[in-house]
């Protein structure tokens, strides 16, 4: 899905992510649904459109906010998840090398805000494993679980 950031400004939106372990030693998709008012719909890649025409002061200011939260449906009342480090761990060689994302955990571990930039009007792809704890409420036994990697592109338009 292409998200389009306008020109000079930003745009946020909120996606929801339902974490699920490893079947078979292979990790799985985690599923993400855009959760933005009047916009809910699911969400399979994370491409990040800015205007080429943008001057260069605009490009300063332009962000795209991804506000990531462990789905309230994943909670069970024998599993908690949490996202853990920033929420992700970027797959190699596919990481951003341009410098254009940050991501920062908040809500005790069940948000993680991602925030993109473009300051040139170089492409990147980039690659990357949502990352949570997955805890048995009754064991107290914790354990990082990694999705299949959501992928995403950000290039000026």
């Amino acid at each position: 899905m292409a998200f389009q950031v306008p020109q000079g400004g930003s745009n946020i939106v909120h996606i929801d992510v339902y974490p699920v372990p490893p079947e078979k030693g292979i990790a799985q998709n985690w599923k993400m649904v855009q959760t933005s008012p009047g916009d809910e719909e699911e969400i399979t890649t994370l491409d990040v459109h800015f205007q080429k025409r943008s001057t260069r002061n605009q490009r300063q200011s332009e962000r795209m906010i991804f506000v990531f939260s462990i789905a309230e449906d994943a909670q069970t009342e024998s599993h908690s998840w949490r996202f853990v480090h920033t929420g992700l761990i970027y797959c190699e060689n596919e990481a951003d090398d341009l410098d254009r994302l940050s991501f920062e955990l908040r809500g005790d571990g069940k948000i993680t805000v991602g925030t993109v930039k473009c300051l040139s009007d170089l492409e990147e792809t980039f690659n990357f494993s949502f990352l949570a704890l997955c805890r048995d409420n009754k064991s107290g036994e914790c354990r990082i679980f990694s999705s299949a990697d959501p992928r995403g592109v950000t290039k000026r338009v």
